[in-house]
């Protein structure tokens, strides 16, 4: 008797978004009973929440140890592996979760989220659509239904099965910030900063309001606009067409300058194709964390970035600084000694690396997970360190600092193929 009354203490604990305070229940509940189904589903939830998805994985293996047909235990198991992005493994546990309870809509909500993020937009409408079979009003389902139409092009009906969500629960702050993100995606930044708004007042914290917030701020500018489009054309594609495209841009980006010399009279095409390239690759790395640097001065953007975004835009404040000295260096020095080419590549050097570590601390402060987080920042000081070691070259061995700055390129990639790797 009491540890139920504990597990109904650590549920409401739980569900008041207390989460360090119902894991401290769940934990007491199950020093009384070690092998309590609903106190270590609770404990693995608190865990997830907290984005500690290694800790709930541990606590919720336990518990399909003691019962594998646990479908509460294998509906946390695949939302787990969600969040580590294995979403195949996690496809397997809801599937396995169906088995035994093919009529929960919690699974097909769940099911239709993991295929949206693997852009199977029609396989995460089938889900979606089978859930809402056996509960209507559903607001997972509802939610993704709408997102997988939206993807699909059919924003009428998504903007219609919204209003249903909405209609349903007109107090939830994710049908809010999905509205918000369907209206981001079709152009209407300023209608969805209302629902951002919203959101954020229903839920204070929730991250992905936040985000959206952001975004409908830093929309206001064009360029930024047509960056979102990008993206958001980017996040119509598989994961592995995704890198197709980015690393084919690459190869041909590279394949383009190495024949440039040889084309003739189309030299000058190929020559704007590469500067092309370049100003939008570019762009599209450093947009983030310049344009988080500039909402710092936002009279309401301000307040929207979190303690970490803040930090590291002070970080993109330093490397700005850098880039501007080596620029400043490449302007003032001519090219008509050794001395003064020494002192060219410097400037070289410096604004270029400048730029590179603006991405790779924004690449860092990106990811979600503590691990991916450690793993991402430890690439970016080696990174880091092999260009200090150009730097100090170029004052004093400046012909091996040359070969060295060369193959920074190949490193930079690498480490944004790493990086990307770690979200």
């Amino acid at each position: 008797m009491e540890t139920e009354s504990i597990l109904q203490r650590a549920a409401i604990l739980f569900n008041q978004g207390r989460y360090q305070d119902a894991a401290e229940e769940a934990k007491k509940a199950l020093s009384f009973q070690p092998d309590h189904p609903e106190a270590l589903n609770i404990l693995a939830q608190c865990h997830l929440q907290a984005e500690e998805p290694e800790e709930a994985e541990k606590v919720i293996d336990t518990a399909l140890q003691i019962d594998p047909t646990d479908t509460t235990a294998l509906y946390l198991k695949a939302a787990i592996l969600f969040q580590r992005n294995k979403h195949t493994k996690a496809i397997k546990f809801i599937d396995s979760a169906l088995s035994y309870y093919p009529m929960s809509a919690d699974c097909y909500g769940l099911k239709a989220a993991i295929f949206h993020d693997l852009a199977k937009f029609e396989d995460a409408l089938a889900a979606a659509n089978k859930g809402l079979e056996f509960d209507a009003s559903h607001l997972q389902c509802l939610n993704q239904r709408a997102q997988a139409l939206n993807k699909l092009g059919d924003a009428e009906a998504s903007q219609e099965t919204l209003k249903d969500a909405l209609s349903e629960d007109p107090e939830n702050a994710f049908t809010h910030t999905n509205i918000g993100f369907a209206l981001l995606e079709n152009g209407q930044h300023q209608e969805a900063m209302k629902y951002f708004r919203e959101a954020l007042r229903l839920d204070p914290n929730s991250e992905m309001a936040r985000g959206g917030m952001l975004h409908a701020i830093k929309a206001s500018n064009l360029f930024y606009r047509w960056w979102l489009k990008y993206v958001f054309w980017l996040s119509k594609m598989s994961p592995k067409m995704r890198i197709f495209v980015i690393f084919g841009g690459f190869l041909m980006y590279k394949f383009i300058g190495s024949i440039k010399a040889s084309l003739g009279v189309f030299e000058p095409l190929a020559t704007l194709f590469i500067w092309t390239y370049l100003v939008i690759a570019i762009s599209t790395w450093i947009i983030q964390p310049v344009s988080n640097l500039f909402l710092r001065f936002h009279p309401f953007g301000k307040f929207v970035l979190s303690e970490e975004e803040k930090k590291y835009s002070r970080y993109t404040l330093v490397t700005a600084c850098l880039s501007l000295v080596g620029v400043a260096l490449m302007l003032s020095m001519g090219t008509e000694s050794v001395e003064s080419i020494q002192w060219w590549n410097m400037g070289l050097y410096c604004t270029c690396y400048g730029v590179i570590f603006m991405i790779v601390s924004s690449a860092v402060g990106s990811v979600a997970s503590k691990k991916g987080k450690r793993n991402v920042k430890l690439a970016g000081f080696l990174f880091i360190g092999w260009a200090c070691m150009v730097l100090f070259l170029g004052i004093f061995l400046p012909v091996l600092a040359l070969k060295m700055f060369n193959y920074s390129a190949w490193g930079f990639l690498g480490f944004q193929f790493y990086a990307n790797s770690q979200h």
